[in-house]
């Protein structure tokens, strides 16, 4: 019996309690957030939503029940996994918690309260809703990094030293790309064996760095159109697109011409899908929101791609990740009372995928 056999089939039985696309076209068509409570009530969220109404019948403490959910799930994936399939699990959740991790800093640099912090947090990683929760009660960067110091967090000392390098003149479009760069080369050099699993894994961390790579030097562009002047984009290396086709990105004279180039990548049928919906509300987060969708399919599709290996854990990681992220936009957009098309553009429906 190999490492995976009994991962992935308890995985499988895990994956059929994923909610269908028809459950989110259910909800576009009802009002207010008490059809979705209902609905995650007759789910396998039931035991965390009601929880949460316990301790809080709020939009934040519905939010709170499925972050609880989230983690305890990934939770369970870790301890029914074996050595090989935990670590390489690890290296993703770890990519999470330093987003996480960047998410506080930048909170901690607004001088916001730790309840606003944790709005923008989801505890995908290995640091679960307790461990952010005291994150982002700390009094500034430096203890946040103190604690993660403490809990022997991975790379902490690289985070260190780059708070040390920047100290007095805390600015995070330094921080946020350098934390990130000493995340992706931990996680490469972590990925160095040659099977099926590692390939696996580093394709896909690759695509991870490209996604940001890309996101700054589109940042770049709509800054200059804006009439600003950004500092010249150092692009994380290990990507599968070039330095040089992201030089020639960030030298577009317009966006339209930045999403041309990468019409030549694979982030193609991004561009193709984003596109009139840029065009139409010019705003660059709307094409972001394409990109993130490329990836977050790609990582989907792992479940059908590797049935015999990591592909089974990873895809289903990153399915029920997916269903994290629409579920909080449905719950915040109805407590707004947004139109059903509005949320309907916000959400990550990927396609091609089923239960």
């Amino acid at each position: 019996m190999s490492e995976y056999d009994y991962l992935n089939a308890r995985i499988k039985g895990m994956h059929s309690n994923l909610l269908a696309r028809e459950f989110y076209e259910q909800i576009l068509v009802s009002q207010g957030t008490a059809p979705l409570v209902d609905a995650l009530l007759s789910s396998s969220y039931s035991t965390h939503i009601r929880e949460a109404l316990e301790r809080d019948r709020s939009v934040s403490g519905i939010e709170w029940g499925l972050r609880r959910n989230l983690f305890d799930t990934f939770e369970k994936i870790r301890a029914l996994a074996a050595p090989k399939p935990r670590q390489l699990l690890n290296i993703q959740f770890r990519m999470w918690d330093t987003q996480n991790i960047i998410a506080i800093i930048r909170g901690k640099a607004a001088e916001l309260l730790p309840e606003e912090i944790l709005t923008a947090v989801f505890p995908a990683g290995e640091l679960g809703d307790v461990e952010l929760e005291e994150l982002a009660a700390e009094d500034n960067v430096k203890t946040v990094i103190d604690a993660l110091t403490a809990w022997n967090f991975p790379f902490t000392f690289e985070l260190q030293k780059v708070i040390r390098k920047y100290s007095g003149q805390f600015n995070c479009a330094f921080m946020e790309p350098r934390f990130m760069r000493i995340f992706f080369e931990w996680a490469l050099d972590n990925l160095t064996v040659e099977d099926e699993d590692h390939n696996l894994m580093r394709n896909h961390i690759r695509n991870q760095i490209d996604l940001l790579n890309v996101k700054n030097v589109l940042w770049a562009v709509s800054q200059v159109q804006s009439g600003r002047r950004p500092d010249r984009i150092v692009p994380i290396p290990g990507g599968r697109i070039t330095a040089r086709m992201l030089s020639e990105v960030e030298k577009s004279s317009s966006l339209e011409m930045s999403f041309e180039i990468l019409a030549d990548t694979y982030f193609r049928r991004a561009i193709d899908r984003g596109i009139l919906a840029f065009g139409e509300s010019r705003r660059l987060a709307v094409m972001e929101r394409f990109l993130d969708i490329e990836i977050v399919e790609t990582g989907c599709k792992m479940f059908r791609a590797d049935p015999l290996g990591i592909g089974v854990p990873m895809g289903y990681v990153w399915r029920k990740y997916n269903e994290f992220i629409n579920l909080r936009i449905l719950l915040r957009d109805n407590s707004f009372g947004k139109p059903a098309p509005a949320i309907r553009e916000e959400l990550f429906l990927v396609e091609g995928i089923s239960n």
